[in-house]
C-alpha cells in the first residue's frame, strides 16, 4: 500500500504491507490466540483468485463444446420409427378408439436417449398423444405425454401463436425390441377470422436414438461456469468489504 501525508510544511510517503496475525506473533515471540480479524484491510490480498476457476473453465467448456459437436451434431442418430397417427372422430379423449400401434423397432446399445417429433396440420387445434414405449422383451414401459397446438386468426391483423409441430426426448432407455402404443386425442378452437376445421387433424409421429435435449448441453455448461461464478461473487464481496474500512 502506497499512502500520502499532507501537512502545511511537508508531505510524507510510507509504503505499507498487508501482515498475517500469524507472522505477527512469530516476530514478537506472542503467546496464546491472536484476536480475531475484523473487517477487511486497506491492502489485505483477496484470497479468492479468478486465476484457478478460470483455467478450468477455459479448459473444460471448449472440451464439453467438442463432445456436443462430436455425439451430437456429428454423431450418428438412426431413423427408427415413423407412424401415421390416426386420430379418432370426435374431439377430446375417445376410449372407443384402438390404440395406434408402431411396427417394432430396436434400440441396439444404450441406455439412451429417444427424441419422438410430432407433426400436424393443426389449424385451431390442439393435438396431444399418450405414448407408451414397451420393451417388448422384458415388458418394461415408459410413458410419455406430446402435445402441440397452432391457432390463427384476424383481429385488426392478422396473428397466429402456437406451433404445428413439436419434439420430446425420452431417456434411460435400455437396449431391446420396442414398439409404441400411443392413444391421441384433439381439440377445435374456433377463432374469430380464423379457419373452422371440424375435421381430424392428421398428425405424424417420427423417432430417433441416440439424440439429446440441447437443454442437457446447456445444463452441463452452466455446471462448469458455476465455480467461476461462485468464486467471482466472493471476490466482489471480499472487495465490498474492503471499501467498507477504507477511508478513500
Amino acid at each position: 500500500m502506497l499512502s500520502e501525508e499532507r501537512s502545511s510544511s511537508e508531505v510524507n510517503w510510507s509504503v505499507g504491507r498487508y501482515v498475517e496475525p500469524e507472522e505477527i506473533q512469530k516476530a514478537f515471540g506472542l503467546e496464546g490466540a491472536m484476536p480475531p480479524r475484523v473487517g477487511v484491510g486497506f491492502c489485505q490480498p483477496n484470497p479468492h483468485s479468478l486465476k484457478f476457476a478460470g483455467a478450468v473453465a477455459g479448459l473444460l467448456m471448449p472440451l464439453l463444446c467438442v463432445l456436443f459437436m462430436f455425439f451430437e451434431v456429428v454423431g450418428q442418430h438412426p431413423h427408427v420409427a415413423s407412424l401415421d397417427v390416426t386420430m379418432p372422430p370426435v374431439p377430446g379423449p375417445y376410449e372407443a378408439a384402438p390404440p395406434v400401434r408402431s411396427t417394432p423397432f430396436t434400440v441396439d446399445h444404450g441406455p439412451t436417449t429417444l427424441r419422438v417429433d410430432l407433426q400436424t396440420n393443426a389449424q385451431n387445434q390442439y393435438v396431444g398423444v399418450d405414448a407408451a414405449l414397451v420393451n417388448q422383451t422384458s415388458g418394461e414401459t415408459q410413458h410419455f405425454f406430446v402435445d402441440t397446438g397452432y391457432y390463427t386468426g384476424y383481429d385488426g391483423e392478422r396473428w397466429s401463436e402456437g406451433s404445428q409441430s413439436t419434439r420430446v426426448y425420452v431417456d434411460r432407455v435400455t437396449p431391446g425390441p420396442y414398439v409404441l402404443e400411443l392413444a391421441p386425442l384433439w381439440e377445435t378452437h374456433p377463432q374469430p377470422g380464423g379457419p373452422t376445421t371440424l375435421t381430424p387433424p392428421s398428425a405424424t409421429l417420427n423417432v430417433f436414438c441416440h439424440e439429446r435435449s440441447p437443454v442437457s448441453f446447456c445444463g452441463a455448461f452452466l455446471l462448469l461456469l458455476l465455480p467461476f461464478a461462485w468464486t467471482a461473487m466472493r471476490r466482489g464481496q471480499f472487495e465490498a468489504k474492503r471499501k467498507e474500512n477504507s477511508n478513500l
